[in-house]
């Protein structure tokens, strides 16, 4: 199937200055021979790679121009995929991109899969795994923080890490399987300690790059954030005040909002979906009830509560149910109506919420919503985990290292309680086919199909 060219639009359909369009495989020079009619006669057929070359496109059938072009050829093994590569830079619509496409699969080319630019330089050893699932990391990425965690794993930084851990274990086997093999050498005691030493070094190695992992989940997948509280306390103000804009109605009415609304925001980095919700109180109409029971189903979905309490108010039986509910929930507190006096007691609020300091504001001024921004950002990444180190873990990369420190800790476990060495070997094996798993270098070839399949045509 690597023996196939292969061809599809590199940039998404609409109108713009530059459509592309990306070829790669063994026949793409004989392609552009017959479908490209360069600017300067006086020039040689073949492009020199890595440098744009003007002309035309025509359909050689018909004659007919399609489009005037720049083409750049990249050599194997210097390209995206590893192989011979060919973009065509045309204008940008449909109609041209159309009919570049069909006159090269006309010539022999066939449209490429999903992601199956990415899966060559995968198969071509050009990329690993998580390389290759970082591609669309970097596309679908909804931060700055976000982007830099993606473009971190792109340029290899969990590969490494992933194959120095794998390098260590590879030793451990190695030095178990020495003793194994030559017992009448043994230094028991000296040997046993070195191993709990070092296979316990590694369950905590493996354990924080879960919880980088985590964090970096957080930040491709994003937050979503319930905004709740009784009427009239300033949820939609917070709503507003987070994204910038007045995206909500805000009046001196309690109840103004019946229905739920949701924004994307970047809070410091953090993606979240803000949901701003209908006050939590007594329904005045059946409007109101059905606004409260939508309320209660975001909050069933909330990754975190921003429970808003109006603090120059004494409290009410609404903010002590609405506490109630969210007891068992990450929450940040936010005693609204800073520029009024204070009537509430702080350290009540923190022993009756639970919830840690309160976060005062004044969406009227913008005081307290940096402390909010940190507060939130605290909650996610206050775990002694660095942001700037995170990646972008998935589901398959969670699960594949979720294993592989499981099975360390069965070696360690093992290990102290003086089992033999064989079986402290088998679990080590265990740890380093999960960590392959992650780069690509022990998976199924049903997994490798799935991965590419999500990617878009043309990556």
């Amino acid at each position: 199937m690597l023996q196939d060219t292969i061809i599809a639009p590199a940039t998404p359909p609409g109108e713009a200055a530059i459509g592309i369009v990306r070829l790669s495989g063994p026949a793409i020079l004989s392609i552009l021979s017959r479908i490209f009619v360069r600017g300067n006669a006086r020039q040689a057929v073949s492009p020199e790679p890595g440098r744009f070359c003007h002309g035309w496109i025509r359909d050689p059938d018909t004659g007919r121009t399609l489009d005037e072009v720049l083409v750049v050829f990249f050599k194997a093994p210097k390209s995206y995929t590893s192989e011979d590569l060919l973009e065509i830079h045309g204008h940008g619509n449909a109609a041209c991109i159309r009919g570049i496409v069909h006159v090269c699969l006309q010539q022999g080319a066939r449209m490429a899969l999903p992601g199956e630019f990415t899966k060559r330089a995968f198969l071509n050893g050009r990329i690993d795994l998580t390389q290759a699932e970082a591609v669309m990391e970097v596309i679908r990425a909804r931060s700055d923080l976000a982007l830099r965690s993606a473009l971190r794993q792109l340029g290899g930084t969990l590969s490494r890490k992933l194959r120095e851990i794998r390098e260590k274990i590879m030793m451990l086997l190695a030095g178990i399987e020495a003793d194994l093999d030559f017992p009448e050498e043994e230094i028991p005691d000296v040997i046993s300690s070195h191993v709990r030493e070092e296979v316990a070094a590694l369950v905590r190695e493996l354990e924080k790059v879960r919880r980088v992992g985590d964090c970096g989940r957080i930040l491709r997948e994003g937050v979503t954030a319930v905004i709740v509280g009784r009427p009239n306390v300033g949820k939609s103000s917070l709503l507003n005040a987070l994204l910038g804009e007045n995206r909500a109605i805000v009046t001196e009415v309690p109840g103004t909002t019946r229905d739920t609304i949701e924004e994307w925001v970047s809070l410091d980095g953090v993606p979240l979906r803000l949901v701003d919700t209908a006050g939590i109180g007594d329904a005045r109409d059946r409007i109101e009830e059905m606004g409260i029971l939508r309320t209660r189903e975001a909050l069933s979905g909330a990754d975190l509560v921003i429970f808003m309490v109006d603090g120059s108010e004494s409290l009410e039986k609404w903010d002590f149910h609405i506490a109630q509910e969210i007891a068992d929930r990450r929450c940040v507190v936010v005693l609204n109506k800073a520029d009024r006096p204070l009537k509430l007691d702080e350290k009540e609020i923190e022993a009756l919420l639970g919830h840690g300091t309160p976060v005062r504001t004044c969406l009227l001024t913008g005081e307290g919503l940096g402390d909010l921004r940190k507060a939130v950002r605290g909650i996610f990444f206050g775990s002694g985990v660095q942001i700037e180190e995170t990646w972008t873990a998935n589901a398959r990369h969670l699960d594949a290292l979720a294993r592989a420190a499981s099975e360390a800790r069965r070696a360690l476990e093992a290990a102290e309680r003086g089992l033999p060495s064989d079986l402290v070997a088998l679990d080590l094996r265990g740890a380093a086919k999960a960590i392959a798993e992650i780069t690509g270098e022990s998976v199924s070839d049903s997994i490798i199909e799935t991965i590419f399949s999500r990617f878009c045509i043309g990556k």
